[in-house]
């Protein structure tokens, strides 16, 4: 599949995640489309948030970053559709902080 970039892995917590996946692909795909790139979802959470990592779980996260209408079911694509929707929440959350939008860069690109 070609793919418009080289994609990154992202999940919460991508210690956990990245590990399982990464072999899992190796094993039955041959190759890992990620590389060794995987971001963390706990820690945008912390910069976003500017609490410590060790307080920053889920239950303290803003109910406006999930998507209410999806439960919580534990079913891998429910999950990483429910993770996805939490990353691009807490990227919009840090855009509106700094006063940006969606592909912009920093001020004074």
């Amino acid at each position: 599949m070609d793919l418009p970039a080289r994609p990154v892995f992202v999940a919460h917590p991508v210690a956990w995640d990245f590990g399982w996946i990464y072999s899992y692909l190796l094993r039955f795909h041959g190759t890992c489309p990620f590389g060794h790139s995987g971001l963390d979802i706990k820690t945008l959470a912390m910069a976003a948030l500017d609490i410590p990592y060790r307080n920053c779980m889920k239950i303290n996260f803003p109910e406006k970053w999930f998507d209410q209408t999806a439960p919580h079911t534990h079913v891998a694509r429910e999950d990483a559709y429910e993770q996805g929707v939490l990353f691009c929440r807490i990227l919009e959350h840090l855009r509106a902080a700094r006063g940006r939008t969606a592909g912009e860069g920093p001020k004074g690109d």
